[in-house]
């Protein structure tokens, strides 16, 4: 059976109560019969874990639909009880979802153990612990600090009814669209063909631009908010970060929205980078701002400190999310180097990821700014393969000939 095909043989499984009896132990995994369980999350021992978050399990081989369906996922949460939820089986045919009908109390301890029944052809049992964070993510303010001209407004323009302004190369200087903010050339020697994506804006609202490269609109379409990160898909569709719904949207070759994205898990959609995968899949980022008594990380830290993790998420066609990549599971806030980053101030951005790009042998690639450091994330386990960055704490690399290296680095690409 393919992979798609056993995305639709989702198994719905049915939650018995329990008391989940040990622990697992981070990058550890069980085998059995040739099957094993590489990935988890949250990661077993993790802590700041959203109250919103879903169970994930990944096996290294395909799990027979039958055998997933006979796989018994039981949650339980020191406060909050047996939690009741839908096991679904991701069209990758490996990865296996829990959703908890109900979120986890905050600042709780919740337990997970995973078992087959009896002669079923799955990974063996399988038990970890993790703890929720305090706060809810989906109701933190955004923390990036570049915030969007005029920040969030009121509205939505998510629809696909939204009137679009398009004109074809000018002939005359000064023939534009009604309302449109003309682009000026200062320096042109022989760029390579192609177009230009902007989104410029004035005060609360934006446009999406697309340009030649004599600044003449090919396309324009205003927004009553400040759009980011358009760009052009793999696939021949474009997308857009919306400001105002916090999500991706997806054009199709006639600019009309057709589809939209957003971080699950309870955490609000970050506007640096949205990657659209060949298989259907998605990669989208979040950051996630959590209390912690930075006085008992550096001397002189604020009690009451604000620290930003980073989150990454692989969504599947179906928009489960089948993989989370945090931050607190990774590094360590001292891993922060650089002027801008106060270890002892009131708020501590400490990541700052603003770039992911699946690399060619399918891992990710991140740029996080406040490391000045390049990771590379295996995608099926959530391990890091290596860090990069001669200014960077943990760069595990030599740079011959090379004494200055790269630091606030942006939008990395192999």
């Amino acid at each position: 059976m393919s992979p798609t095909a056993m995305g639709r043989a989702a198994c719905q499984a049915v939650l018995f109560a329990t008391i989940a009896l040990g622990s697992g132990v981070a990058g550890a995994a069980w085998s059995s019969a040739g099957a094993t369980w590489i990935y988890r999350s949250p990661a077993p021992g993790s802590d700041h874990v959203s109250p919103h978050n879903n169970i994930v399990l990944r096996s290294d081989s395909p799990l027979d639909p039958v055998a997933a369906r006979s796989v018994l996922v039981r949650v339980v949460g020191a406060a909050s009880g047996v939690h009741a939820g839908r096991s679904t089986l991701s069209d990758d045919g490996r990865t296996l979802v829990f959703t908890p009908a109900m979120p986890f109390v905050a600042g709780e301890h919740v337990s997970v153990r995973l078992e087959s029944m009896p002669g079923a052809l799955a990974p063996p049992a399988a038990a970890f612990q993790f703890t929720v964070s305090g706060i809810d993510p989906s109701l933190m303010p955004r923390s990036d600090p570049e915030p969007l001209p005029g920040g969030r407004i009121s509205g939505d323009d998510d629809a696909a009814t939204i009137p679009s302004r398009s004109a074809q190369p000018a002939a005359t200087a000064g023939i534009y669209p009604t309302g449109y903010l003309p682009v000026s050339i200062l320096l042109s020697n022989a760029p390579d063909p192609g177009v230009l994506f902007l989104t410029p804006g004035a005060g609360n609202k934006g446009d999406l631009l697309i340009a030649d490269n004599a600044g003449q609109p090919m396309f324009d379409r205003s927004l009553p908010s400040q759009p980011a990160d358009f760009k052009l898909q793999p696939n021949g569709e474009l997308s857009y970060f919306n400001s105002v719904s916090a999500r991706d949207l997806i054009l199709d070759s006639t600019y009309a929205v057709v589809d939209s994205f957003g971080t699950g898990n309870g955490y609000r959609t970050d506007l640096h980078d949205f990657q659209l995968l060949p298989n259907g899949h998605a990669l989208v980022m979040a950051y996630d701002p959590e209390p912690v008594r930075m006085d008992t990380v550096v001397a002189g830290g604020n009690p009451n400190a604000i620290v930003t993790g980073l989150i990454i998420q692989e969504l599947d066609a179906a928009k489960n999310v089948i993989f989370q990549w945090r931050s607190w599971d990774h590094y360590k806030i001292t891993d922060a180097t650089g002027c801008d980053v106060s270890l002892t101030g009131p708020q501590v951005d400490c990541v700052h990821g603003n770039s992911m790009q699946i690399d060619t042998d399918g891992n990710i690639l991140l740029s996080s700014r406040h490391l000045n450091e390049i990771t590379k994330i295996d995608r099926q386990t959530g391990a890091i393969l290596w860090r990069m960055g001669l200014n960077a704490i943990n760069n595990q690399f030599t740079f011959i000939g090379d004494t200055r290296g790269f630091s606030h680095q942006h939008h990395v690409r192999r």
